[in-house]
């Protein structure tokens, strides 16, 4: 996914498509302290109360059928 973003990004927003997928998607999934569920559930929590998120409130129940955990729900 994070390759495709930055292979169709245009060459003038690269050095930032590249900074927002290791800040997005690295450094807050791999910190250490909370699992990926629970981490995943409180960024729902969060976008859920934040309201006007609707979006990605969409892709985070997209991504539900993926997660390992799914029958512990």
């Amino acid at each position: 996914m994070i390759d495709n973003l930055c292979k169709n990004s245009p060459k003038d927003s690269l050095p930032i498509q590249h900074y927002l997928s290791a800040n997005c998607f690295g450094d807050y999934l791999t910190r250490n302290g909370l699992d990926v569920k629970t981490r995943k559930l409180k960024t729902l929590s969060f976008l859920i109360d934040l309201g006007g998120t609707e979006s990605q409130i969409k892709g985070i129940l997209k991504g539900i059928p993926m997660w390992e955990t799914t029958d512990k729900f």
